[in-house]
């Protein structure tokens, strides 16, 4: 009973102590009074000094660096809610119609997902942004570039590149009087890649002496800089030959034989050969073919050292002859149920090959075959022909072929016992 009462005490005292700071926080968040947070340091934004103040002829030379304290007031659950680093001070230069020492007021400016109607300005270390203005005068100068380093062996570089060229400057005109040029320094040591990179610039006056004037202005702050880093590649030209049985006949010429190339390492480095065209074997004549006049084409941003563009290619079949064969037994197939079909005249086919192999072909070793499967009706059809030739004959199959079949009904059920549609002898079943 006594460990009960021990128990319940604890639990009543745990009770307590959270009740007291349930009402400790809601009274410190929800219903106490204001407090307040001191914000130090915070930098004057200008606005419309680009295009109404500069439309009117003036320019700031002073007031870029002034910061603003400032200590705002509200509940606590309000500013706890608030990102004091994205608070702005921001004036309007708008007002501003002469040269001279001007006063500016300025807004706070809080962040967007930020409600702001609960928030006082208790207090700020100034109420008006005192600036210089002054006449405004433009000059544009040119972009140099020194490049320092070496790229690694077997590289070299192509013509730098700057954006922008120019640079736009604004000050007074006795600021700007000696600005000669701005430069940019790239470091291209053991580069093996374009670079491209995006730098500060250094004012330099005639005597090429850097100028460093707060008061001078400019279109822009940074200078993307691209410098080409290129090597050289030789690779061969080539064809691809088609048609195996006969290309230990072909003898392929081509003028020039290699090319060397230019462009980035990375992309150099997949190029082995550049192919011409594909030469089907079977479209060549016993002989001299050509000479075939080819465009090298190349990857996008690879070129050859000389400037070539095309290649000659010569072929040269030795060692064969054609002759013809005479082939009846023509394979009509996938014949529709309830059709026959019959190829009535025998078909003559040109073949190329050694010697020796032509001397020995037959009809035996050829293979034609037509396909029926897109005919449903009689009547008279011409019709492509599969010719082609056994792998052991060593004989390739000149041109193409056609044949004209007639399709007519059957006379008698078809063969239900699971025999072949293709017919023999001319004849499809």
């Amino acid at each position: 009973m006594e460990k009960n009462n021990k128990s319940r005490k604890v639990a009543q005292i745990i009770i307590a102590v959270l009740v007291t700071l349930a009402l400790w926080i809601y009274m410190e968040v929800y219903v106490s009074p204001p407090v307040t947070v001191e914000i130090r340091n915070i930098p004057v934004e200008f606005t419309d000094e680009e295009t109404t103040l500069a439309e009117k002829g003036l320019m700031l030379l002073s007031g870029y660096d002034t910061t603003v304290d400032l200590k705002l007031e509200a509940t606590r659950k309000t500013l706890m809610r608030l990102d004091t680093d994205k608070v702005r001070v921001v004036a309007d230069t708008s007002s501003i119609n002469s040269a001279g020492v001007q006063t500016l007021k300025y807004n706070v400016v809080y962040p967007n997902d930020f409600s702001s109607s609960g928030v006082t300005v208790k207090w700020r270390s100034l109420y008006n942004i005192t600036v210089t203005v002054g006449t405004l005068y433009s000059k544009e100068i040119p972009v140099r570039t020194e490049v320092r380093g070496q790229v690694a062996d077997g590289y070299f570089t192509g013509e730098i590149q700057t954006d922008p060229t120019t640079l736009i400057l604004r000050a007074e005109r006795e600021d700007m009087l000696n600005i000669s040029y701005a430069k940019v320094t790239v470091n291209i040591g053991g580069a093996t890649d374009t670079l491209i990179e995006t730098l500060e610039y250094t004012l330099y006056d005639y005597n090429d002496v850097p100028v460093y004037n707060d008061n001078i202005r400019s279109s822009t702050k940074l200078i993307q800089v691209t410098l080409p880093v290129r090597t050289t590649k030789e690779v061969p030209l080539k064809v691809d030959l088609i048609g195996a049985d006969l290309k230990d006949f072909v003898a392929v010429d081509i003028q020039p034989k290699t090319v060397t190339l230019v462009g980035e390492g990375s992309m150099l480095e997949s190029i082995n050969s550049v192919t011409l065209d594909k030469i089907y074997v079977e479209d060549l004549v016993a002989g001299l073919n050509g000479p075939y006049s080819y465009t090298i084409k190349l990857p996008a941003g690879v070129t050859t050292t000389d400037g070539t563009t095309e290649a000659v290619v010569t072929v040269a079949v030795n060692g064969t002859t054609e002759g013809t064969v005479t082939v009846n037994n023509i394979n009509c197939e996938s014949v529709a149920d309830g059709l026959k079909a019959e190829v009535m005249e025998p078909l003559e086919v040109s073949l190329w090959g050694s010697e020796e192999a032509i001397g020995n072909a037959s009809a035996a070793d050829v293979r034609v075959r037509v396909d029926l499967s897109g005919i449903t009706e009689e009547g008279e059809y011409t019709l492509p022909a599969v010719v082609t030739t056994s792998t052991e004959s060593g004989l390739t199959v000149r041109g193409s072929y056609e044949v004209t079949v007639h399709v007519t009904k059957r006379e008698t059920p078809p063969d239900n016992s699971g025999a072949s549609n293709a017919a023999g002898n001319n004849t499809g079943t």
